[in-house]
């Protein structure tokens, strides 16, 4: 299954969870090499990201990379979204001034 995964299958699944499954199978380093996104603005590690398809709707994420585990993930975000800080709010429900970790790694 992970020879024949396409981004433009991956990115067609509505379910989060199902997406990120398929998104870890085929690897986070393809999936990227297949998607060459845009980068619109980094935040350290952070990164916001445009990825457009053809005959398919413009697509943003933000990358962001777990602290205890180190892994990185991908999440989709809303395309009104400026930057990675504002991004990774969002993620939490909150806008960009309103979000101030104690600890972030």
């Amino acid at each position: 299954l992970k020879e024949i995964l396409m981004v433009k299958d991956i990115v067609r699944v509505h379910n989060t969870e199902l997406r990120r499954v398929l998104i870890e199978d085929m690897g986070y380093e393809r999936f990227l090499q297949q998607l060459h996104p845009q980068i619109i603005e980094k935040d350290g590690e952070r990164e916001l990201l445009k990825a457009e398809f053809p005959r398919e709707e413009t697509m943003y994420f933000v990358k962001v990379r777990c602290p205890s585990t180190g892994t990185y993930y991908l999440l989709r975000v809303p395309p009104t979204m400026t930057s990675a800080r504002e991004a990774v709010a969002w993620t939490f429900g909150l806008k960009a001034d309103e979000y101030a970790p104690q600890v972030e790694a």
